[in-house]
């Protein structure tokens, strides 16, 4: 999925054309064309597209404005991240179920090693 920076912060890209609709209503004409197309800071305009929801990172990435999961590579510690959020829900039924299962479904193929095969399983089948 492509992501788009603004205002240190991502977006999905029906939430970036959103925000360059919203700064052009504002009177600025740049916003117009600005996807893909501006070459200043994500500070003015949402700047993108960038692929893989905006690159690796130490944990999964969601839109700031709509929460879409961005589907971003993780980096070895992303992983742990992940490992321990998927855990603590078998452990403790902590953490939001719709936002792991997408992490479990996205990430689940290669956290085997990480969380460990017989708890991965579990989640699995509890469906968080």
């Amino acid at each position: 999925m492509y992501a788009y920076m603004y205002d240190a912060a991502w977006y999905c890209e029906p939430c970036a054309v959103d925000i360059a609709a919203e700064i052009h209503e504002l009177g600025d004409e740049r916003a117009l064309n600005v996807l893909g197309e501006y070459d200043g800071d994500s500070g003015g305009f949402p700047v993108g597209p960038y692929p893989d929801g905006g690159g690796e990172a130490d944990s999964p990435s969601h839109c700031d404005r709509c929460t879409t999961f961005l589907e971003n590579p993780l980096t070895f510690a992303g992983d742990e991240y992940v490992a321990e959020e998927l855990l603590d829900r078998l452990q403790t039924g902590a953490g939001e179920a719709d936002v792991l299962h997408e992490w479990l479904d996205a990430y689940g193929g290669h956290l085997a090693e990480t969380v460990g095969r017989v708890a991965l399983q579990q989640l699995v089948e509890l469906e968080l």
